[in-house]
């Protein structure tokens, strides 16, 4: 698999014909008809299917279309800031900056106790940066981020690492229903009807484990697949579907739910049908380096657990 593969195959979707496609990127339709099978083989199964009216999508193509065309995007990006950004790119990418990486859905929680931490050594300079959780995992594992911060379903690490922090999973529907959800999940058939919110990748790959234990537990058969939380939380809110997370990863939306501004309905889950999920604080030790990364990484996983006990204490 090569970008110019994954170019020629987001040209075969954009213009849904192989000379169409071919004569735009000037070369043969031989040439880019051969692109996309070499491409098809390496991924094991087919993206486009001919037939009289030119070339359509298999259902495999069109899913992997979003993610072709993201991470074209993305590489495009990166290159854009190393070779025309105006601002020095040193101030971009500076290697004395603590870099942090965060999953994108504990940032809510976390960021404004990192931030509390930095207050008070305002001289040392860091970078947060929100990603999914392989990611910051392969980024700590080549060194890239210095301290990481994301969802595991392990009890060890292989990192320098504290203590895991036992996240609580919640259950979301729309409060305007007339009947409750008991946190045992007992009578979670009241909800069998509606479609339960699943997230799509990167979530539904890594927590693949948890996912399918709660799809074969409570025997979901009807789903709307999604990607944000945002768009989550509204679904719920207009009852559109129920859905089941790691409560810390709607810390944003705590008051608003508590304070019954928007109709969701938040049951803390109390059976083991539903297995446990934990936030790991990882770290790599500074070498001799003056940056205090194993202090910072204390002091941040300590005001978490603390706020995460009042919380609980004020519920």
């Amino acid at each position: 698999m090569d970008f110019e593969s994954l170019y020629s195959f987001l040209m075969v979707a954009r213009t849904k014909s192989i000379s169409k496609a071919a004569k735009q990127m000037h070369v043969t339709q031989p040439t880019l008809s051969a692109r996309i099978r070499k491409l098809e083989e390496g991924l094991g199964f087919s993206l486009i299917e001919r037939n009289w009216e030119g070339v359509r999508l298999t259902e495999k193509g069109r899913y992997f279309l979003p993610y072709v065309a993201q991470f074209l995007q993305d590489f495009s990006n990166a290159l854009t800031v190393c070779h025309e950004f105006k601002v020095s790119y040193k101030e971009v990418i500076d290697i004395k900056k603590i870099y942090i990486g965060i999953d994108s859905w504990l940032v809510p929680l976390f960021v404004q106790h990192i931030l509390a931490e930095f207050q008070y050594d305002p001289e040392i300079e860091f970078k947060i940066l929100s990603l999914p959780t392989e990611t910051i995992i392969t980024l700590i594992e080549n060194e890239a981020v210095m301290i990481g911060i994301f969802y595991t379903e392990e009890q060890k690490s292989v990192f320098n690492s504290l203590p895991l922090i036992e996240d609580e999973m919640v259950l979301l529907y729309c409060s305007n229903n007339s009947f409750k959800i008991e946190n045992d999940l007992s009578n979670i058939s009241l909800l069998k009807n509606k479609p339960f919110l699943l997230f799509d990748n990167p979530v539904l790959v890594y927590h693949s484990n948890i996912t399918s234990q709660i799809i074969q537990q409570l025997e979901i058969a009807k789903f709307h697949i999604i990607d944000d939380m945002n768009v989550m939380i509204n679904l719920v809110a207009g009852d559109y579907g129920y859905t089941i997370i790691p409560k810390s990863s709607i810390t944003q939306f705590f008051d608003q739910i508590h304070q019954g501004r928007i109709p969701v309905r938040l049951v803390d889950i109390g059976t083991n049908k539903i297995p446990k999920i934990h936030i790991q604080i990882a770290y790599l030790k500074a070498n001799g380096a003056s940056i205090p990364v194993e202090k910072i990484s204390y002091n941040v996983y300590r005001r978490v657990v603390d706020f995460k006990q009042t919380m609980k204490k004020n519920e």
